[in-house]
């Protein structure tokens, strides 16, 4: 259970840097 959590957690986590990465790479940074 806490093994398949930490998985899934380490998946999305990746994704949604990735994602993030992307997204400030093409928008403006606010500072």
């Amino acid at each position: 259970r806490l093994v398949h959590h930490s998985k899934v957690i380490s998946i999305t986590g990746k994704s949604y840097r990735m994602k993030d990465y992307s997204e400030k790479k093409t928008k403006t940074p606010k500072k």
